[in-house]
């Protein structure tokens, strides 16, 4: 019995054998290198502005997520968000991997490490710095990106700062994104910050054309709470104000009379001749907005109803 068991489990036992001699090792260490070579090239591809042949290293389906931004998925779409990048003025973008891990089975690999930006964007210059992580899959004998994920080191709130650089004008600090000629600007996408010290707290600010320290036109919006006022006041230039919303209250005088006050609603305009004296009030949450020809400023009638004081 024990030899017709032994004589029934031989052949079993050879063709495990056959199977384990012809089994594949993986060397995770060579194809751990040549995904850093892969990584290099890329690497090169970028820093030649070479779209076509940084593409190149994504899988027809791969998926790249920019922090802050929705995912781009496909190598087309990819593509095109890489040529609007590379058209950015005087970019530079550099990455480098600190680590890859190739699993055991050597069919994907991951690679973690970091990168550097720069572009003048908003008339400043962005700095930027932060970390990635790539999936890589053997896709036959290639391999390629299937999944792209990146992020700053640097809080939102500091990228909003850098992007939207504050000047000193005349009557106290305003912060300007400086949008290049022909800009435009939907409303969801203003970026409104506190308002100049030259105007009472509790307003927000966003300057949509110009610069209102410097010669030359300028446009800035005005965001106002609820009995927000501006004490009697005047103003060097012309002051041109349409009501984008809510409703603004303006009296003509040295000296606060509510008797004075003509209500302007939602899509009305008034203008300021330089010198005139007038004060100012909202009646639910207002946007104003004010254009004119810099420099601009405000003096209060009574200088004890400057904020700056």
């Amino acid at each position: 019995m024990m030899y017709r068991a032994t004589r029934t489990a031989l052949p079993a036992l050879v063709a495990l054998a056959a199977a384990c001699a012809t089994t594949t090792r993986v060397d995770r260490a060579s194809e751990e290198q040549r995904i850093r070579e892969l990584s290099q090239q890329a690497s090169r591809a970028i820093e030649s502005k070479d779209a076509t042949r940084f593409v190149s290293f994504y899988a027809d389906d791969a998926v790249l997520m920019h922090a802050n931004q929705p995912a781009v998925r496909g190598r087309t779409a990819i593509r095109g968000s890489l040529e609007e990048m590379l058209r950015l003025p005087n970019l530079t973008f550099s990455f480098a991997p600190t680590r890859i891990d190739v699993a055991e089975a050597g069919d994907f690999a991951y690679e973690t490490g970091t990168y550097r930006f720069a572009a003048d964007m908003q008339g400043t210059r962005l700095n930027d710095e932060g970390k990635y992580v790539t999936v890589w899959k053997k896709i036959g004998a290639d391999w390629k990106i299937v999944s792209d994920i990146n992020n700053s080191d640097r809080s939102i709130e500091q990228l909003a700062r850098a992007m939207m650089p504050q000047r000193q004008e005349a009557a106290g600090a305003i912060a300007m994104p400086e949008p290049g000629p022909g800009a435009h600007f939907h409303a969801r996408e203003i970026v409104w910050r506190d308002g100049p010290p030259s105007l009472p707290p509790g307003a927000k600010i966003a300057v949509l054309e110009g610069d209102p320290m410097q010669p030359g036109p300028f446009t800035f919006r005005l965001k106002v709470p609820t009995g927000y006022r501006i004490p009697p006041h005047f103003h060097s230039v012309i002051e041109h104000v349409t009501v984008v919303s809510g409703a603004f209250s303006i009296g003509k005088g040295e000296q606060w009379d509510d008797s004075k006050l003509v209500r302007l609603d939602a899509g009305d305009f008034i203008h300021m001749p330089p010198g005139e004296r007038h004060f100012a009030r909202a009646t639910g949450e207002t946007v104003l907005q004010l254009h004119s020809t810099g420099p601009w400023g405000i003096t209060y009638v009574n200088p004890q109803d400057d904020p700056r004081k």
